[in-house]
């Protein structure tokens, strides 16, 4: 804690910004054991509604919209948000809500990523809950050609030897795609 990873991180942000990047923030916070599904997810696509003008965001989520919007009830078109749970009717394999917003979101970063590189950031993923934990998994398995950077952020000292999330981000950082850098505390300069 407060050896500048965020502001190392705000600092290139706004540096993608400049040259035109799409740049995605959410947070992981603090706030219980199973924390709140999604929660980042959630302030990334929030900020994308606000960064576009509202026919781009119809083009861009076309029919992903409903399942996007159970998680950002404001991307809605006034048509009530499909439940994630496993809780439709009849006999659908388990997961389907899970898995076909996975594949929104995949469909979505790669069409944003067609029209401007895009970066999606996941600040403090020491605290990440397992649902936005699995959908990084899963894009981090199936994003591929797309100009697309998700950046983590964690504290690694703050997770106790053998935490599930240090086995997580060692299995994300065997993927070649991905580049792990372990900061020591920055000075102001």
């Amino acid at each position: 804690a407060g050896i500048g990873k965020s502001r190392l991180v705000q600092e290139a942000s706004d540096a993608a910004r400049g040259q035109g990047t799409l740049v995605l923030v959410g947070e992981c916070l603090d706030i219980g054991s199973a924390g709140l599904p999604y929660l980042p997810v959630a302030a990334a696509l929030r900020g994308l509604a606000r960064a576009v003008t509202s026919e781009t965001l119809d083009n861009l989520l076309g029919p992903a919209r409903g399942d996007l919007a159970a998680i950002v009830p404001e991307l809605a078109n006034d048509a009530p948000a499909p439940v994630l749970e496993d809780t439709a009717p009849g006999p659908l394999p388990s997961g389907l809500g899970q898995a076909r917003l996975f594949e929104r979101m995949l469909g979505l970063l790669g069409a944003l990523s067609e029209a401007r590189q895009t970066v999606l950031v996941i600040e403090d993923v020491h605290w990440i809950d397992r649902a936005t934990r699995d959908l990084v998994t899963f894009l981090s398995r199936n994003l591929t050609t797309e100009r697309l950077a998700i950046i983590l952020t964690s504290r690694v000292d703050d997770l106790s030897r053998g935490h599930p999330i240090l086995a997580w981000l060692a299995e994300i950082e065997r993927r070649d795609s991905t580049v792990a850098l372990e900061l020591g505390r920055l000075d102001r300069d």
